[in-house]
């Protein structure tokens, strides 16, 4: 876009004032509301690889989650996100959804998605998905720097984007979902989390539209194993301020456990592994 085209909105995306608009300015700022209307703010945060487009398997970059959070991946410029509006805005910060991509095979696009060629699997499955969740889930250090993370929810599934078949899931292998209960329940991790527990969605409301179906807790300290779903609709989080809406289709539970902030439940859509966290 160019000031000639329209003036008034290259002046608001034009963050810097520099006259140009590129990778240098707020890409955030220009439409955040206000905090008044905000309760929650968050990212989704991926491990592609290193090099666009995408299609090698590689594990995550040390330090690539905090960068990411900070406004400082890929050679990014800002805004610092969780400073600005988590810190910032004093909201609590939510991971709405993410995961590293295990890059199976080639594809010509994402509406021709015919196996043309299977992609090395590099440093593994287990490798590659484990280097990313042991950047902020597991990860201590990561924790203690960012108090206000207070939610994170995974993207479990296995798509087509731009030229490779991705499968982002860490419930569906034996040896990868083994891997995160080991790290997940190691000293120091599985404490700081309050487990989420799983909810049936209604996946045509028109069916049924007042149908809701409770959260089923999931038993603390066990790390909830893989429940098989057919839903479409991403995972949901309702937290305990009761001006925030229950997500359509879902009952939401407060969590018993007292003094230990805001009471999330995430639906396990898909077979989908949820990590509701709270300190």
């Amino acid at each position: 876009m160019t000031a000639a085209r329209n003036a008034t909105e290259f002046a608001a995306l034009d963050t810097n004032n520099d006259g140009v608009f590129d990778g240098q300015d707020d890409g955030y700022s220009p439409f955040y509301p206000g905090s008044q209307y905000v309760d929650w703010v968050g990212l989704s945060t991926y491990w592609f690889g290193t090099t666009s487009p995408y299609r090698n398997n590689v594990v995550a970059q040390p330090g690539y989650m905090e960068q990411y959070c900070h406004g400082l991946a890929a050679g990014g410029f800002g805004p610092d996100f969780y400073n600005v509006y988590a810190v910032g805005d004093d909201k609590p910060f939510f991971v709405a959804e993410g995961g590293a991509a295990l890059h199976e095979y080639m594809i010509a696009n994402t509406s021709d998605t015919a196996n043309l060629g299977a992609i090395a699997v590099g440093p593994g499955e287990v490798a590659l998905k484990q280097s990313w969740w042991q950047e902020y889930l597991t990860n201590a250090t990561f924790l203690e720097a960012h108090p206000r993370l207070k939610a994170v929810s995974l993207f479990e599934w296995e798509k087509p984007e731009e030229v490779t078949m991705r499968d982002f899931r860490i419930s569906h292998a034996p040896a990868v979902l083994a891997a995160f209960k080991a790290d997940f329940s190691s000293a120091g991790i599985m404490s700081r989390y309050t487990l989420g527990g799983y909810a049936d969605i209604v996946t045509d409301p028109s069916l049924n539209p007042n149908q809701t179906v409770p959260v089923r807790p999931v038993p603390v300290p066990t790390v909830s194993t893989p429940v098989a779903g057919s839903g479409t609709a991403p995972s949901s989080v309702s937290p305990s301020a009761s001006n925030v809406p229950k997500p359509s289709g879902i009952e939401i539970e407060k969590s018993a456990a007292a003094g230990r902030g805001a009471s999330v439940a995430v639906g396990a859509i898909a077979a989908a592994i949820a990590v509701a966290f709270l300190v």
